[in-house]
C-alpha cells in the first residue's frame, strides 16, 4: 500500500489493515493517515514480515531530528508526528526511514506590487533629499 498526497480515516477500526503475508506500507508526502496502522490483524501476529516506510520530504532543517526520533521507534507499536501529521502504528515488523530534506520553510517576501511600490516609495524619498541639498546649497 502506498499513501500519498491522501487522507485516509479509520472510523471505529484501524485506517490501514493488512493481512496475512508479507506486507509493505509505504508513507509519502502529504499522508494524512486519520486512524491506526495496523499491520496485522487483531486476532493474527503470525503470517509474514510487515514494513512501514516512511518515504516522504520534511523541511531540511528537520530532517536529523525526525531521523533519529524515527531510530528509536518500538515497529511493535508506537507513533511519531511528521510535518504536523501524527502516524500510529501497531504490530509492524521493521520501520524504514527513507526521509529526505525535500524543501525549506517559506520565508515571507515582497510580491512585484509591493516591489514597485516600494521603488517608487525610494525615488520620492530620493527626490526629496536631494531637492533639499540643491535649496541649502
Amino acid at each position: 500500500i502506498t499513501v500519498v498526497q491522501s487522507i485516509l480515516q479509520g472510523f471505529n477500526a484501524p485506517a490501514i489493515l493488512l493481512n496475512d503475508g508479507d506486507d509493505i506500507v509505504r508513507l509519502g508526502t502529504g499522508a494524512d493517515i486519520r486512524g491506526l496502522i495496523s499491520c496485522k490483524g487483531e486476532f493474527s501476529d503470525t503470517g509474514g514480515f510487515d514494513t512501514l516506510i516512511f518515504n516522504m520530504a520534511v523541511p531540511s532543517d528537520q530532517l536529523e531530528q525526525i531521523s533519529l526520533e524515527l531510530a528509536d521507534k518500538d515497529p511493535a507499536g508506537d507513533s511519531i508526528i511528521i510535518n504536523g501529521l501524527t502516524y500510529e502504528w501497531i504490530r509492524c515488523d521493521q520501520i524504514v526511514n527513507n526521509i529526505v530534506g525535500g524543501f525549506t520553510t517559506n520565508v515571507p517576501t515582497l510580491s512585484q506590487w509591493g516591489l514597485i511600490a516600494t521603488a517608487g516609495l525610494l525615488g520620492i524619498i530620493g527626490f526629496i533629499v536631494i531637492r533639499r541639498r540643491q535649496i541649502t546649497i
